[in-house]
């Protein structure tokens, strides 16, 4: 009998067990097995083994513009712009950084362009880019955001430069090497610079009732979604290495706004064709956002 290997948690170090042996994508259902361990320590959850390169390219090749179909449609009858201006301005609440002449940004992981868009909008004058493996929308072809069209499971762009404001929307979820990815996000500031990104957590309330049902539980996608003790350990361990003791980490749970309709089309389909809701609505649906400052 072969003694099954042992799989470490990535964020706190602890010991993980197995959540789900035999676990399918929720959109995709040839897209498996995967096995999803949880932490015993922080109660992340992990994917072990992680999917090939290829494996995860084909999938994101198969979806509309890198997004299932299901949530690729709620997306585009339901735009996020409440959610995505919720985004902006917790992440530049209190930094003071556009009071900076030369203020830049990078954004890691696009998408559709609305962060982008966002921070021109508010931000106009200030040098900004964007990364992702899908082209650029129409609306920034031609503008003051450098877009860089790159897959960053093998490691971030090195064209890349220092900006005083690096942020991930809900990117963590979808890397390989979450720590890597971190890692190299941090390297990327300039000093007294912010990082600030938020992903899916596992120790949230909407998890421990939902289960495998958690809209953000998709094996094979999401392949770490980490737990708010489990990012705290790693950002304290990362910035240590990188920096020093006087990073200012704050890791917090965040309820960030849908419209009502996104919702009904999720798990009351039948609701949202009569009744096309469009107000907002905050669910804690379980959500973490980070925010660091590199030290001057």
């Amino acid at each position: 009998m072969i003694e099954e290997r042992g799989v470490t948690c990535m964020y706190c170090g602890g010991e993980a067990q197995i959540y789900e042996e035999k676990a399918y994508h929720r959109y995709i259902p040839d897209h498996g097995p995967f096995r999803i361990f949880r932490c015993k320590s922080c109660g992340s959850l992990l994917t072990d083994p992680v999917p090939s390169e290829k494996t995860l390219a084909d999938m994101y090749q198969a979806f509309n513009k890198g997004m299932a179909e299901k949530p690729r449609e709620l997306r585009t009858n339901y735009p996020l712009k409440s959610w995505f201006l919720q985004c902006m301005k917790h992440m530049m609440q209190g930094t003071g950084l556009q009071m900076k002449p030369d203020f830049s940004w990078i954004e890691l992981g696009a998408g559709e362009g609305e962060m982008a868009e966002l921070m021109v909008q508010h931000f106009p004058g200030h040098q900004g880019t964007a990364v992702d493996f899908v082209v650029a929308p129409e609306s920034l072809h031609e503008g003051p955001v450098k877009w860089i069209c790159a897959d960053m499971a093998g490691g971030l762009p090195e064209e890349l430069e220092q900006a005083d404001l690096v942020f991930a929307i809900t990117v963590l979820e979808h890397m390989a090497d979450p720590v890597q990815f971190i890692k190299s996000a941090l390297r990327l500031l300039k000093p007294g610079g912010v990082f600030y990104f938020n992903c899916p957590r596992a120790d949230s309330g909407a998890f421990k009732i939902l289960g495998r049902k958690w809209p953000y539980y998709i094996p094979g996608e999401h392949l770490t979604i980490p737990t708010i003790g489990g990012i705290e350990k790693l950002m304290d361990r990362e910035c240590r290495s990188l920096f020093s003791s006087d990073c200012e980490i704050r890791v917090n749970p965040v309820i960030m706004p849908y419209p009502f309709g996104f919702y009904a089309g999720y798990f009351l389909p039948f609701l949202e064709k009569v009744f096309p809701f469009s107000f907002d609505v905050y669910f804690p649906t379980g959500i973490l956002e980070c925010r660091v400052r590199r030290p001057n």
